[in-house]
């Protein structure tokens, strides 16, 4: 197929994806208010619930390269991403629940942690 037969449908004319307004506004907002804390990404929770999140666009709301998105998903830190337009992507409110269940799960061991302490000392 030459290029003059081509649509801009074509897969291979397709531009990398962008992330939505929503979550560009949403980082943009959070990344123009000077820094407090280091570490706090509330551009995520700033989204709705049902915000579709896709991969790039995790990846700039956290300032992490694509491949660090990957790499946290295979090590849990992050929930399984669905295929979307061949592409991964979340919904806000699973990564964010993800996280709150690692962090409940992460204070339950602590919690047990301090009890075998506690319960070895004379």
């Amino acid at each position: 197929m030459n290029e003059s037969t081509t649509t801009p449908l074509d897969a291979r004319h397709v531009p990398a994806t962008t992330p939505p307004a929503e979550v560009r506004d949403a980082v943009a907002t959070t990344l123009e208010q000077p820094p407090e804390l280091p570490g706090v990404f509330a551009a995520i929770g700033a989204l709705p619930p049902g915000a579709i999140v896709t991969e790039d666009a995790l990846a700039m709301m956290f300032q992490r390269h694509p491949a660090t998105i990957k790499r946290a998903v295979t090590r849990g830190e992050l929930p399984s991403p669905a295929r979307l337009l061949g592409g991964n992507a979340w919904t806000a409110g699973a990564i964010v629940r993800h996280v709150e269940k690692r962090l409940e799960a992460a204070r339950v061991d602590a919690e047990r942690t301090a009890m075998r302490v506690e319960a070895l000392k004379p």
